[in-house]
């Protein structure tokens, strides 16, 4: 009787092992689902996106994501952490384009007080503040030339110096970076170090545009409307205007588009009139110009032109203004600082 007991509670105890262990494979499995299935999209073109980026999870190896702005090359880095085995520690995207090298490189080490003028006090950097977690380096083909050797040294040793000090410390971090420009190129150049190029680029991941995967615009309007008014719904010729366009801008811009339409849209249904493409995006960039800058002006005098106009037109709402440029906040407030906007 005693045997037949014994018996039957380790059948019990296996039962219970066997049960918790497929309810653990089943979580992970459904929280993995649940996460992919944040980035919209049936097309053949993006499932093959989302196997690459489930297997690319699994590993710690640093990601290179390419693709034009506005694919959503940041919501692929959040997939990536999401799905890993660092999901539960820090993701933390930081913009390196356009910034100051020795205000770059504070912001990524950290810095030692009296480092330079203003720091009065030691500061942690975002290797420190990101620790056992993931960094995304959007733009990295932007990263300083300087900076790109001390990034290399952490790649390959796992090190880093504040600023300012001579203390090694050692950085438990999975980088990924994202560029939408052309490395290779960069490299010739001599803009870009080979050397950094091959330790970022151990796995590749290119997001297609929007114009390449045009069956997902369906799905995508309804996720937008969706997050804007559930009750929201678009006709079917509203529906064919947004097919036929050629989406320069891609996702992000389909974004805007359809939030400006649920604002024009005078009652439940977005009609085809409500759809209003921007004016960049259906002129050529010369007639937008003034005479004398078409003619004459440098390429950074008609960045310049151009950033203020949009500010102008936005009413100085630097958020609207950065979407529809199709550049982020950070990189349009320093803009703005620097010509005193």
């Amino acid at each position: 009787l005693f045997s037949a007991i014994a018996s039957l509670a380790m059948e019990q105890i296996l039962a219970k092992q066997k049960f918790e262990s497929e309810n653990i494979v089943l979580r992970n499995q459904l929280d993995r689902d649940l996460r992919i299935a944040t980035m919209v999209g049936e097309s053949p073109v993006m499932k093959r996106l989302y196997n690459l980026v489930s297997k690319v999870a699994r590993s710690d190896a640093s990601v290179l994501i390419t693709g034009e702005n506005g694919t959503g090359k940041e919501l692929v880095a959040r997939a990536i952490h999401d799905l890993s085995d660092r999901k539960n520690k820090p993701f933390i995207a930081q913009y390196v384009g356009n910034i100051p090298g020795t205000i770059l490189e504070s912001e990524l080490f950290g810095y030692k007080k009296g480092a330079f003028t203003g720091a009065t006090s030691d500061r942690i950097g975002l290797f420190e503040a990101v620790d056992g977690g993931t960094l995304f380096l959007d733009e990295i083909a932007d990263l300083p030339y300087e900076l790109q050797a001390k990034l290399l040294r952490v790649l390959q040793n796992r090190e880093f110096k504040r600023l300012g000090e001579n203390i090694i410390r050692k950085a438990d971090v999975r980088i990924l970076a994202a560029t939408n420009q052309d490395l290779n190129k960069l490299i010739k150049e001599g803009k870009f170090r080979e050397d950094l190029y091959y330790r970022l680029n151990v796995v590749r991941i290119n997001v297609p545009p929007l114009r390449e995967r045009k069956s997902d615009i369906p799905l995508l309007v309804e996720h937008f409307l969706h997050n804007i008014d559930p009750n929201l719904r678009i006709s079917s010729q509203a529906l064919k205007k947004l097919m036929d366009y050629h989406w320069p801008g891609n996702v992000r811009q389909l974004e805007n588009i359809i939030k400006r339409a649920s604002i024009l849209a005078s009652d439940s249904t977005i009609e085809a009139d409500d759809i209003q493409f921007d004016d960049l995006d259906t002129q050529p960039l010369a007639s937008l110009l003034p005479k004398n800058l078409e003619d004459e002006a440098s390429l950074e005098e008609i960045k310049n032109y151009i950033i203020r106009k949009r500010l102008e037109r936005f009413n100085g709402n630097k958020t609207r203004a950065a979407k529809s440029l199709n550049i982020s906040l950070r990189a349009l407030q320093l803009k703005a600082k620097e010509l005193g906007l």
